[in-house]
């Protein structure tokens, strides 16, 4: 048991310096450094929990995580002037990973136009 542990620790740890470059840091100050270290860890967390959300729903079998973020980056919602809000055309991979991951509209970005 505490062998299975360790070894999906290992991949984990494995994969994400993977993701994140495992490349020298070019930084002169200690606070860019430590900024820098927030940021990845941030996004290795929302990483690794969008990887086991995508192993439990099977989109892990169809997408890797850089397509889906770039899908889901076409999806936006317009306030018109009169303050209502429309959802533009959401295609049917879009409408398939916003179910998977049970994304409710309200989360959807919303970009003023005037």
């Amino acid at each position: 048991m505490q062998y299975r542990k360790r070894d999906s620790v290992e991949k984990l740890f494995l994969s994400s310096k993977s993701f994140l470059g495992a490349e020298p840091l070019r930084i002169h100050g200690l606070e860019t450094l430590r900024g820098n270290l927030f940021v990845n860890m941030v996004s290795l967390a929302i990483r690794s929990a969008m990887l086991a959300e995508m192993k439990k729903t099977d989109l892990a079998n169809r997408y890797s995580i850089e397509k889906i973020l770039l899908e889901l980056h076409k999806v936006r919602k317009v306030k018109l002037q009169n303050g209502k809000e429309i959802m533009t055309e959401i295609t049917k991979k879009e409408r398939d990973i916003i179910e998977k991951f049970s994304i409710k509209s309200e989360y959807v970005p919303t970009f003023l136009t005037s």
